[in-house]
């Protein structure tokens, strides 16, 4: 750590949402104050260099929970004192109709958040040159395939893996099937 500590004096770390807590420990205890209670303290009580980490991320885009990835841990972090934290809200991609409605639906749906586990919602802005080709309509957005019948069909699906696998569990238990290495 005190090695890589003096190497690199600052941090970049991009898709944050994505980082576990082992990461978070090792990028904090490499930033760290010299003298700090580095092993002593939990890894988000360790004072920092000023500047000398910079993270970037989308909360709302944590997808990487099986590999421990924790939006708890990015929460925490946007959290700690003597950071600096900016919000992206332009969209330069979109057209002004679907920024409209990003806001709408995701506005509705995480709205203020939940603390610990859901960050809010950041509405997004468009910016006014991005539009569709001169004299078309600003075609509205539409959702395909979307509707009570597919919800009511993806809960069919979940409950009939479910049942699925209740009962290869109970075979395998009824069975006696082998369990372990080389079973």
């Amino acid at each position: 750590r005190a090695e890589l500590h003096e190497e690199y004096r600052y941090l970049f770390v991009d898709e944050y949402q994505d980082t576990d807590p082992l990461q978070a420990e090792l990028v904090t205890m490499i930033a760290a104050e010299p003298g700090a209670p580095v092993g002593r303290a939990p890894w988000w009580e360790l004072p920092t260099r000023p500047g000398a980490l910079f993270f970037v991320g989308d909360p709302l885009q944590s997808i990487y929970a099986f590999r421990r990835a924790d939006i708890g841990t990015f929460l925490r972090v946007r959290g700690l004192s003597g950071f600096d934290r900016a919000s992206l809200v332009t969209n330069f991609r979109s057209a002004p109709g679907i920024v409209e409605w990003v806001n709408a639906v995701f506005g509705a749906m995480v709205g203020a958040g939940a603390p610990g586990g859901q960050p809010e919602y950041a509405r997004q802005a468009s910016v006014a040159g991005v539009a569709p080709p001169a004299g078309a309509p600003e075609a509205p957005v539409t959702v395909l395939g979307a509707g009570e019948t597919d919800l009511d069909r993806a809960r069919a699906m979940r409950e009939a893996e479910a049942r699925d696998v209740a009962a290869t569990l109970r075979r395998a238990v009824d069975e006696g099937w082998p369990v372990g290495a080389g079973g």
